[in-house]
Protein backbone atom coordinates (compact mmCIF):
# COMPACT_ATOMS: atom_id res chain seq x y z
CA UNK A 1 0.00 0.00 0.00
CA UNK A 2 1.15 3.52 -0.67
CA UNK A 3 2.16 5.18 2.57
CA UNK A 4 3.16 1.91 4.26
CA UNK A 5 6.53 2.15 5.90
CA UNK A 6 9.22 -0.35 5.04
CA UNK A 7 10.70 -0.12 8.51
CA UNK A 8 11.75 2.35 11.16
CA UNK A 9 12.68 5.74 9.84
CA UNK A 10 16.08 7.18 10.55
CA UNK A 11 16.46 10.80 11.57
CA UNK A 12 17.51 13.07 8.74
CA UNK A 13 21.10 14.27 8.53
CA UNK A 14 19.92 17.72 9.65
CA UNK A 15 18.11 16.19 12.62
CA UNK A 16 21.18 14.20 13.62
CA UNK A 17 23.37 17.29 13.20
CA UNK A 18 21.10 19.30 15.51
CA UNK A 19 21.02 16.43 18.01
CA UNK A 20 24.83 16.25 18.00
CA UNK A 21 25.09 20.02 18.49
CA UNK A 22 22.69 19.86 21.44
CA UNK A 23 24.57 16.99 23.07
CA UNK A 24 27.87 18.76 22.43
CA UNK A 25 26.68 21.92 24.18
CA UNK A 26 25.32 19.89 27.10
CA UNK A 27 28.69 18.13 27.36
CA UNK A 28 30.53 21.47 27.37
CA UNK A 29 28.32 22.84 30.15
CA UNK A 30 28.38 19.61 32.16
CA UNK A 31 32.12 19.09 31.73
CA UNK A 32 32.95 22.63 32.77
CA UNK A 33 30.60 22.31 35.74
CA UNK A 34 32.05 18.96 36.86
CA UNK A 35 35.65 20.05 36.69
CA UNK A 36 35.49 23.74 37.59
CA UNK A 37 32.15 24.16 39.35
CA UNK A 38 28.97 25.79 38.11
CA UNK A 39 29.99 29.38 38.82
CA UNK A 40 33.29 29.05 36.97
CA UNK A 41 31.53 27.26 34.09
CA UNK A 42 29.07 30.13 33.70
CA UNK A 43 31.89 32.68 33.93
CA UNK A 44 33.90 30.94 31.19
CA UNK A 45 30.91 30.68 28.87
CA UNK A 46 30.04 34.32 29.49
CA UNK A 47 33.66 35.34 28.83
CA UNK A 48 33.66 33.39 25.54
CA UNK A 49 30.56 35.21 24.40
CA UNK A 50 31.38 38.73 25.57
CA UNK A 51 35.11 38.88 24.91
CA UNK A 52 35.67 36.34 22.17
CA UNK A 53 32.36 36.62 20.31
CA UNK A 54 31.79 32.86 20.61
CA UNK A 55 28.17 32.20 21.51
CA UNK A 56 27.21 28.90 23.14
CA UNK A 57 25.28 27.58 20.18
CA UNK A 58 28.26 28.27 17.90
CA UNK A 59 30.84 26.35 19.95
CA UNK A 60 30.24 22.98 18.28
CA UNK A 61 31.14 24.49 14.90
CA UNK A 62 34.14 26.41 16.24
CA UNK A 63 35.89 23.76 18.31
CA UNK A 64 39.40 24.96 17.48
CA UNK A 65 38.62 28.47 18.71
CA UNK A 66 36.80 27.05 21.75
CA UNK A 67 39.79 24.88 22.61
CA UNK A 68 42.24 27.77 22.36
CA UNK A 69 39.91 29.92 24.48
CA UNK A 70 40.01 27.25 27.20
CA UNK A 71 43.78 26.99 26.98
CA UNK A 72 44.38 30.74 27.43
CA UNK A 73 43.18 31.05 31.04
CA UNK A 74 43.57 27.42 32.16
CA UNK A 75 46.74 26.19 30.51
CA UNK A 76 47.04 23.26 28.14
CA UNK A 77 46.93 20.47 30.75
CA UNK A 78 43.73 21.70 32.42
CA UNK A 79 42.10 22.50 29.08
CA UNK A 80 42.92 19.03 27.78
CA UNK A 81 41.49 17.44 30.93
CA UNK A 82 38.26 19.38 30.38
CA UNK A 83 38.15 18.41 26.72
CA UNK A 84 38.58 14.71 27.57
CA UNK A 85 35.72 14.93 30.07
CA UNK A 86 33.54 16.56 27.39
CA UNK A 87 34.40 13.85 24.86
CA UNK A 88 33.51 11.13 27.38
CA UNK A 89 30.15 12.79 28.07
CA UNK A 90 29.39 13.06 24.35
CA UNK A 91 30.24 9.38 23.83
CA UNK A 92 28.07 8.35 26.76
CA UNK A 93 25.06 10.42 25.65
CA UNK A 94 25.25 9.31 22.03
CA UNK A 95 26.09 5.71 22.91
CA UNK A 96 29.38 5.83 21.02
CA UNK A 97 32.44 3.93 22.16
CA UNK A 98 35.03 6.06 23.88
CA UNK A 99 38.33 5.04 22.42
CA UNK A 100 41.43 6.64 23.78
CA UNK A 101 44.86 5.61 22.68
CA UNK A 102 47.36 6.92 25.25
CA UNK A 103 50.12 6.74 22.63
CA UNK A 104 48.36 9.22 20.33
CA UNK A 105 48.28 12.97 20.80
CA UNK A 106 44.84 14.15 21.94
CA UNK A 107 43.37 16.66 19.49
CA UNK A 108 39.99 17.95 20.61
CA UNK A 109 38.84 19.34 17.27
CA UNK A 110 39.64 16.11 15.44
CA UNK A 111 37.95 14.00 18.13
CA UNK A 112 34.77 16.09 17.95
CA UNK A 113 34.71 15.87 14.16
CA UNK A 114 35.25 12.11 14.30
CA UNK A 115 32.40 11.67 16.79
CA UNK A 116 30.13 13.87 14.67
CA UNK A 117 30.85 11.76 11.58
CA UNK A 118 30.31 8.47 13.46
CA UNK A 119 27.01 9.71 14.88
CA UNK A 120 25.68 11.13 11.61
CA UNK A 121 26.25 7.88 9.68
Amino acid sequence: MAGDSLGPTRPSKGGKRREFDTVFLEAVEEGLGQVLGESAARAILLHLERHKGLRRKEISHNTKEFSSCLTEPLGSDAAQLLERVMIKIICSRLQLDYDENPNMEFKFTERVQGLRERFER
